[in-house]
């Protein structure tokens, strides 16, 4: 999908099988694949370009109660695919978002985390917006840092929330208990930005991609397990794995391996005996910083979008790069489908969607008489 030269943002359903996006001047549109022509074509207008919706998202199981999800300056609008395919939509909750706000979704697709500025000045924090269809609702967060946060995150559980941001911060909470939130220091003795900060599988570890050229591990207390900046690529101590800024982070779901990936584009790969050692096992690279990290479905390939506007699929055992995709610029988001058959991918920046088949194909070849 091209969206012209217009601001762009947009989301594909789980399946890969719908796209719904939002423009500066177009409606709130979605759009349905044919698979007989490999395109994807219009087949609702769920708002008009005067609504002023800037991020629009999928949430919902698909198959079961799927739910399309519309931020704005005014508020957030749902809407709910009825049982004879039509969309209807709740009352607009508030408060509203501005263009570059970030956002989350619960593993359940039931609740949706949105940065919001907090009530005292200066202050940033989250709002919480439950989408069940029959009684949404939103709940904010008290004050959470003092600069802007530049990742979100859920628990497996769904019960808790993870924050990072450029005060050099972590922080969690969790919404409807009486338990206060508890932040603490995940930037280094500089107290560096956090880049991006992410629960292990199993929830029970925070996993932290930090400017100061190094990535930690916390246990969920607040406790440091393992701190990157005094390793060289061997584990030795005096040298550091990166030489710039750590701006991704992922462990696979079975927790024996760990990637991160820096601003020079450097891709690490780790293993994971115990958390408090991981062993560097390999290094990859691309042209420009890393913009995202992705294990499959099944845990056996990985894939890393970059800023160069190219995304490389690897086998994680291995190291090798099985594929490479692109995009005209810089590429923000990349998802696998359900299934793991296929990879979907966004660039705002030339202002397209795609999705790939991560099928080998066969090569076709002819040799010709002597």
């Amino acid at each position: 999908i091209q969206a012209g030269n217009q601001r762009f943002r947009g989301s594909f359903s789980g399946d890969g099988t719908r796209l719904v996006t939002a423009t500066d001047e177009g409606p709130l549109q979605l759009w349905r694949l044919n698979e007989s022509n490999l395109a994807f074509e219009p087949a609702d207008e769920l708002a008009p370009a005067s609504a002023g919706f800037h991020t629009a998202l999928f949430a919902g199981a698909w198959a079961q109660t799927p739910q399309i999800v519309a931020l704005a300056p005014h508020g957030l609008r749902i809407w709910t695919r009825t049982a004879s395919g039509e969309w209807n939509a709740a009352p607009d909750l508030t408060p509203g978002t501005d263009a570059d706000a970030l956002w989350a979704l619960d593993h359940s697709a039931s609740r949706l985390a949105v940065t919001c500025p907090a009530e005292a000045q200066g202050r940033y924090g989250l709002c919480l917006f439950k989408l069940a269809p029959d009684a949404p609702a939103v709940e904010k967060s008290r004050p959470l840092h003092g600069k802007p946060l530049r990742s979100i995150d859920f628990s497996p559980d769904g019960r808790t929330l993870l924050t990072a941001a450029g005060d050099g911060l972590v922080c969690l909470w969790r919404p409807g208990s009486n338990l206060e939130t508890s932040c603490w220091g995940a930037g280094g003795s500089a107290g560096r930005p956090v880049n991006q900060a992410l629960f292990d599988a199993q929830g029970e570890r925070i996993l932290v991609a930090a400017a100061d050229d190094a990535f930690r591990i916390f246990a969920r207390n607040g406790n440091l397990l393992f701190d990157s900046s005094d390793r060289d690529h061997s584990g030795r101590s005096g040298q550091k794995t990166h030489n710039s800024g750590v701006v991704a982070i992922a462990s696979s779901r079975d927790g024996q391996t760990l990637v991160t990936a820096d601003v020079d584009g450097r891709i690490a790969f780790w293993d994971i005996e115990t958390w408090s050692a991981p062993r560097l096992a390999m290094i990859r690279r691309q042209d420009l910083e890393i913009s995202d990290v992705l294990f499959s479905p099944d845990d056996r390939k990985l894939l890393t979008a970059s800023l160069d506007g190219t995304i490389a699929l690897w086998d994680r055992q291995t190291g090798e790069q099985l594929a490479d995709f692109a995009h005209n610029a810089a590429v923000a988001d990349i998802a696998f489908t359900a299934d793991g058959q296929r990879m979907m991918s966004l660039s705002v920046q030339d202002l397209s969607a795609r999705l790939w088949s991560l099928q080998p194909v066969t090569r076709i070849s002819h040799t010709l008489p002597d």
